[in-house]
């Protein structure tokens, strides 16, 4: 693999993604790389809820105050090498848009939830990324 020079590494603050963060967060110091953290707002997927989630999802203004959270934990890695970013749109678009447009050597995705709902919306994020992106992409599974 070439040298990274900016990781992306999209978060939803799910186990999973915080996972994933970690291991962003370990490449990028490893190799001097900036981490964009990225969390998108679907502005653009109305999925109909047959249950409730186990978990309540964040609140909108909550969401800004988890980023900003997800960067401090990323900087107890990889002190200064972290940046937030809030997007608005499809998830799958909107990160591998950000990652061409914004020059990504790498995007880092969590994988492998387990409620049934929060699963199907993962892989299907993770599959369009692996289907859209114009770099590797890693995905952390549950038990690394």
């Amino acid at each position: 693999m070439a040298a990274l020079r900016r990781i992306c590494c999209p978060v939803d603050f799910s186990e999973a993604s915080r996972r994933a963060l970690f291991h962003a967060a370990a490449l990028a110091a490893e190799s001097h790389a900036q981490l964009d953290i990225v969390h998108v707002e679907d502005g653009g997927r109305h999925v109909p809820v047959v249950f409730a989630p186990p978990a309540p999802f964040p609140r909108p203004a909550s969401r800004r105050v988890d980023l900003e959270a997800c960067v401090r934990e990323a900087d107890v890695v990889a002190p200064g090498l972290s940046v937030p970013v809030l997007l608005s749109g499809s998830p799958g678009e909107s990160i591998t848009r950000f990652a061409r447009e914004m020059g990504v050597d790498l995007i880092v995705l969590g994988g492998g939830s387990r409620p049934l709902l929060a699963r199907l919306l993962r892989e299907s994020v993770v599959e369009e990324v692996l289907d859209r992106a114009t770099c590797p992409v890693l995905v952390v599974p549950p038990r690394a």
